[in-house]
């Protein structure tokens, strides 16, 4: 690989390249933030929102403390089976309406049995409660109206079923809403495949620009044998040819095989012979 080659090649269309790099600006921009125009400024808003997320517990007991004692109305164990119906009840329609009797919620209200990992795999009587929203004060706000509404669900069908206090099954807030934690980040992903995939396209144009400008320019016929010499230096030679004078050259006339002798010329038009040279005088030595 020439890398000082392509460095010339890239540098000859450096316009090209200044143009795809402020175009895959621009797109990886676009991509991530929705661009609106209000006034002179343009204002960027991301197009995808981030997640929050809030948790409060709650504990499923009855009147008193029955962890530190023997339960007086229920089974221990009856209280962590009732954590799965607990946590369906508060996503339930019935809860939803009564939450959105103040307004439409401005986030997602979920639950779900708490499970002790530490001992091993526990169920215990305990419901986790969910806010989620895309900024922390939204998802806090959900999570305290669910909260609300889902215990007052519960003490409401108490209260219509007739169940007297000592036996009901109370519901006692061990955590309360806790401040909101990011839960789920914007991704880059996107914006910078969106860059490499234009700068790519930019480069392999510039690469395609100097083939077709190589091309119209052509090789001399005189660089053709260097090329089959030196193979493994054919792209420096394309890339640069350098042209050379032709050498004149004599013409031949030595008959061709097959055509026999000259022509033989005519007394007349044979050429004069040469003078010949008198012998020089012998010189004597006395």
């Amino acid at each position: 690989m020439d890398l000082a080659l392509y460095a010339r090649v890239l540098s000859r269309h450096s316009a090209v390249l200044l143009i795809g790099c402020a175009m895959a600006f621009f797109l990886a921009l676009t991509s991530y933030y929705r661009v609106t125009v209000d006034g002179l400024l343009p204002e960027l808003t991301p197009r995808k929102a981030e997640i929050w997320q809030s948790q409060a517990n709650v504990y499923l007991t009855e009147k008193g403390f029955p962890a530190g004692s023997r339960a007086q109305y229920n089974n221990a164990s009856r209280f962590t089976g009732l954590t799965g119906l607990y946590a369906r009840l508060a996503q339930s329609d019935q809860v939803l309406k009564r939450i959105e009797r103040s307004g439409p919620l401005p986030g997602a209200f979920q639950a779900a049995p708490v499970v002790d990992t530490i001992a091993g795999p526990v169920s215990l009587p305990v419901v986790a409660l969910f806010g989620k929203a895309s900024s922390p004060a939204t998802a806090k706000d959900t999570l305290a109206r669910g909260l609300e509404g889902f215990l007052g669900y519960v003490r409401a069908n108490q209260i219509a079923a007739g169940i007297p206090k000592r036996q009901r099954i109370e519901l006692h807030i061990i955590n309360a809403p806790e401040s909101a934690s990011l839960i789920e980040p914007r991704k880059k992903t996107l914006p910078v495949v969106v860059f490499l995939a234009v700068m790519i396209a930019a480069v392999a144009l510039v690469f395609i620009l100097e083939n077709a400008s190589r091309g119209r320019a052509g090789v001399p016929l005189e660089a053709l044998p260097e090329l089959r010499e030196h193979s493994g230096q054919g792209s420096e030679l394309l890339s640069e040819p350098q042209l050379e004078p032709r050498v004149a050259q004599a013409p031949d006339l030595r008959p061709e095989p097959g055509q026999g002798r000259a022509p033989e010329l005519s007394p007349e038009q044979q050429p004069a012979p040469a003078p010949e040279s008198e012998p020089a005088p012998a010189r004597r030595w006395a």
